[in-house]
């Protein structure tokens, strides 16, 4: 579904009395997903200048475990905002979230 649809089904079933959270999860997933990129590339700015001699493929590496940890994430706070423990906002922005602020964290301890 379109974002549009999905406002609209999400409207339909919250009026006939139906739960909608997890409707609402997927909604604020689609506005927050795009962003994986920019905090993807936020985290691996400092990885980049920092790697020096140790090599490509320890580069690599690292940057496949990050991003493995920030996927399972993403999965597991949608999973937690579908049953309810994590607000909407929490569980759709929450990896964005976390991990930016890391990736800013390394950005600024950056040497120059």
């Amino acid at each position: 579904m379109t974002y549009g649809e999905l406002r609209q089904y999400v409207r339909e079933i919250k009026e006939l009395g139906f739960v909608t959270v997890g409707f609402r999860v997927d909604l604020s997933s689609k506005i927050s997903f795009p962003f994986v990129a920019l905090i993807m590339t936020l985290l691996g700015i400092p990885f980049a200048f920092s790697m020096g001699k140790r090599g490509t493929l320890v580069g690599i590496g690292v940057s496949l475990a990050i991003a493995m940890v920030y996927w399972v994430a993403i999965g597991v706070f949608r999973s937690l905002g579908h049953v309810g423990f994590l607000n909407v906002f929490f569980a759709a922005w929450g990896p964005n979230l976390v991990f930016g602020l890391i990736g800013l964290y390394l950005l600024f301890r950056l040497r120059t």
